[in-house]
């Protein structure tokens, strides 16, 4: 399939059969570096909720013979224009469904991903959806790009990159039991 110029075989990574029961309309979404070497896709994108769509992610270096760098079926993103946000050519912030069932709670964190370091972080938000993201020499900067009242705002709160806590990119599966002791 040609997403944007790469011709990456969705339907060979792991999730669900695309054109069977129970979610039969699939989408993708492909979001590439800025110097383009690397592109990061949502795949099997699919309602999981009223008005949730929902997508796995994979990351592919090399428009022209991709090579798959990351790929974790559980690790599922939240689909929307600004689903994944390039901070770097190898560090991208996206945006994570992350589902407790337990208390009936949803909340769209920022997963943050470096590839360069192969590793992962997060800032813990209930909502990432009002916010974009800036990238400076020691750090992300949160930026409010429409004011949701429900919360309270984080305009401008930076996040140094030493003082946040990695993992590794292996254990990305791993993202919702770490996340939930944090979770807002």
């Amino acid at each position: 399939m040609n997403l944007d110029g790469w011709e990456i075989d969705v339907d060979s990574l792991p999730g669900p059969k695309r054109g069977e029961w129970p979610a039969l309309y699939f989408t993708d979404a492909i979001f590439p570096s800025p110097d383009g070497r690397c592109a990061a896709v949502l795949y099997s994108i699919t309602e999981m909720r009223m008005g949730w769509d929902v997508g796995a992610l994979a990351v592919f270096r090399n428009r022209d013979k991709p090579r798959l760098l990351l790929n974790s079926e559980q690790f599922l993103c939240c689909s929307t224009n600004d689903s994944i946000i390039w901070l770097t050519n190898d560090v991208f912030a996206a945006k994570k469904h992350y589902y407790d069932a337990s208390v009936n709670k949803l909340n769209v964190p920022f997963a943050i991903i470096d590839l360069a370091c192969n590793r992962y972080s997060y800032i813990a938000l209930a909502n990432s959806y009002p916010y974009g993201l800036a990238m400076d020499h020691s750090g992300i900067r949160l930026v409010e790009n429409a004011r949701d009242d429900r919360f309270p705002t984080r305009n401008g709160e930076h996040h140094q990159l030493e003082d946040m806590v990695w993992y590794p990119l292996s254990e990305l599966r791993h993202f919702d039991t770490r996340y939930a002791k944090d979770a807002p």
